[in-house]
């Protein structure tokens, strides 16, 4: 009877084996890189010049403004982003460690209810 039911190996779909964790979304953003920084501070400017184009247009277009771009232009937007990611790390860091002391105050208080009851 259970022979007959048996059809094969248990299967795991390719979406379950791929499948991450959810982002906690009261965790600080990460830091665009410099292109993309670039891209916003530009992407008004370019919109204004070419009211026809459409966004894969404009991303051409800013896209080889950033090829064009000077080496000390380009630097300045690698040093906001620089900045940006060292503003981004302590944030984690305080961020991570709210998080733990928030984490061992539930065990805390699941630990004090089980010695209540």
């Amino acid at each position: 009877m259970e022979k007959a039911s048996y059809r094969g190996p248990w299967k795991v779909h390719a979406d379950q084996m791929t499948r991450r964790t959810p982002k906690d979304p009261r965790a600080p953003k990460k830091p665009g890189s410099a292109f993309l920084t670039f891209s916003n501070s530009k992407r008004a400017w370019v919109a204004a010049r070419n009211p026809d184009a459409n966004n894969a247009q404009i991303s051409k277009i800013l896209s080889e403004m950033w090829k064009d771009a000077s080496d000390d232009v380009k630097q300045q937007y690698r040093q906001q982003e620089a900045n940006l990611r060292a503003k981004y790390k302590q944030q984690m860091a305080a961020w991570r460690a709210e998080e733990r002391r928030k984490k061992l105050e539930r065990a805390k208080a699941v630990e004090e209810q089980f010695r209540r009851a």
